[in-house]
């Protein structure tokens, strides 16, 4: 296999900025090289060399991709048991010291504040407390509440904004010089110069495209016509959207695939009609995999307003909202982001930070494809891959 308790807040009304960070922590709360270029919203290019709708049997290469891609399938849509094999194989040298101050700082959307309940359980559990500063999603805000952090003096530091570090050097910096630890989640970001830990990295983004490529696959029989919906404004899914396009082009020469550029103006409300148009001049096309999964929204309708059936989706993410898509089955498949598992990956950072104990940098967290089928936890509230996982980090950090 490959592969948050007091607030300090600012808030405003929903702009481009906050609707960045929404879709920037969708991806990552989700590369290889692209064949086709950059293009202007709503056009696409294309590689492969036939319609998904053509007969006969796949070719020779075609049936080691479909090969692949079922035994992929089979693999990940097992709910995975088990903590990260990196941390599970390292042991805390003694019980975690209690009475520790997190800060947890997030946006100020439903994504972001959804997680704050699992954060609180998870420090409640080793006696710690937390404290959520909460940005708009500007860079303004954003680095203030990186300085009241700082500047409160917590202990450790958990965040979800920025995604583009490049922004809160100095109060990386800052926070590495006074030995305050910062986790965060599937950013190709490095570790060092104040940045600790990272739970998911490129390879983990690259996955969920790859899952997401190969569910295509193996459910046409190699034969897909596939639509990219992709968001090139953020880095992290464009990682996402390389590993879809050379997934097909590894995996399934009788595949096609186009891809539509989606701008942060269409996004909340033109993606339904942009692929509708799509569709209407591109019969054939049986797949659409967006890299925000929330684009499905409004997508059925639509089609089924303008006539258009048959038309599939993979999507990948963490939200409640998304898997609720999939058990209505709106969704065929969704590769589960395991978002719950990621910030005990980081709580278990923190503990062995505190305890002296040697360094994890960065956790592969586990794979899971799910469908209608598939039996979650919860499709309201934030869920984890692994099941009984507090239970599994209880003993793991000697509190059990």
């Amino acid at each position: 296999m490959r592969r948050h308790m007091g607030t300090v807040s600012t808030t405003r009304p929903l702009t481009a900025s906050r609707l960045l960070t929404l879709l920037a922590v969708t991806a990552v709360m989700v590369v290889a090289a692209c064949s086709s270029s950059g293009s202007k919203s709503g056009s696409s290019a294309t590689t492969g060399s036939s319609s998904s709708g053509s007969t006969g049997s796949a070719s020779g290469a075609d049936q080691a991709g479909l090969a692949w891609a079922n035994k992929l399938i089979s693999d990940i849509s097992k709910r995975p048991t088990k903590l990260p094999q990196a941390i599970s194989s390292a042991p805390l040298s003694a019980a975690p010291a209690r009475g520790k101050r997190i800060a947890y700082i997030s946006c100020n959307l439903d994504t972001c504040s959804s997680y704050i309940p699992v954060i609180k359980t998870i420090a409640s559990s080793l006696g710690w407390s937390v404290t959520v500063f909460t940005s708009d999603g500007s860079a303004e805000s954003t680095k203030q509440q990186w300085d009241n952090a700082l500047r409160l003096g917590y202990n450790g530091i958990i965040f979800t904004i920025p995604t583009d570090l490049s922004g809160i050097t100095s109060e990386l910096r800052e926070a590495e010089t006074r030995h305050i630890p910062t986790t965060t989640s599937l950013t190709t970001a490095p570790i060092g110069n104040g940045f600790t830990f990272k739970a998911g990295d490129a390879a983990t983004i690259q996955a969920l495209g790859t899952d997401m490529a190969a569910e295509a696959i193996a459910k046409s029989g190699a034969k897909a016509k596939a639509l990219i919906l992709n968001f090139p404004s953020q880095p992290v899914l464009q990682v996402e959207t390389d590993a879809i396009t050379s997934t097909f082009k590894d995996h399934c020469t009788s595949c096609q695939v186009d891809k539509i550029d989606i701008s942060i103006s269409q996004i909340a409300k033109d993606v339904p009609n942009i692929v509708t148009s799509y569709l209407r001049a591109h019969p054939g096309v049986d797949w659409v995999l967006p890299t925000v999964a929330s684009m499905v929204n409004g997508m059925p309708s639509a089609f089924s307003a303008a006539g258009i059936h048959g038309v599939h989706f993979a999507t990948a993410g963490s939200e409640p909202a998304n898997l609720a898509n999939v058990k209505d089955g709106v969704v065929d498949a969704h590769v589960f982001w395991a978002s719950v598992d990621s910030f005990y990956a980081q709580f278990n950072t923190l503990v062995r930070y505190f305890a002296n104990d040697p360094p994890i940098t960065n956790v592969v967290l586990p794979e899971w494809l799910i469908t209608k089928d598939t039996t979650v936890d919860s499709v309201t509230q934030p869920s984890p891959a692994v099941h009984d996982i507090a239970q599994q980090y209880a003993r793991l950090w000697h509190l059990s």
